[in-house]
């Protein structure tokens, strides 16, 4: 299911606005990021403002996002071929020692990985 592009509805409504005014491009260039992000204008102000306040680098939150999705795939490559190396190993009696090593340290690398990419993101979520 798509996110949805407006904001949850909370209880009560939202009884403070702001007003905001904007050059033709200023409201270009949001708009455009607020489409990249499915999101509408407002929802991406309200966010993009309230994170930084809270001390997160939108971009650096992405591409840490990125990073765990790359990571995450990489894992699910490794027990596929595990997977497919332990199907052979039980269909032939046959166990390939240097295909497993291979695939082990490949799982290690990536463990690796995602255990740094966790440290990274634990560090920017500290306040």
């Amino acid at each position: 299911m798509a996110e949805r592009k407006r904001m949850a509805n909370h209880d009560g409504g939202r009884p403070v606005s702001k007003f905001v005014r904007l050059t033709e491009a200023e409201a270009a260039a949001l708009s455009i990021a607020a489409q990249r992000e499915n999101k509408t204008v407002q929802r991406y102000m309200v966010e993009a403002g309230i994170a930084r306040a809270r001390g997160v680098d939108p971009q650096a939150a992405r591409e840490t996002i990125t990073a765990l999705f790359k990571v995450e795939h990489q894992i699910t490559k490794v027990g596929t071929n595990l997977n497919q190396l332990t199907r052979h190993a039980n269909a032939t009696g046959e166990v390939l020692h240097a295909q497993l090593r291979e695939e082990l340290a490949q799982l290690r690398h990536c463990l690796d990985r995602l255990e740094e990419t966790v440290d990274q993101v634990s560090v920017e979520a500290r306040p």
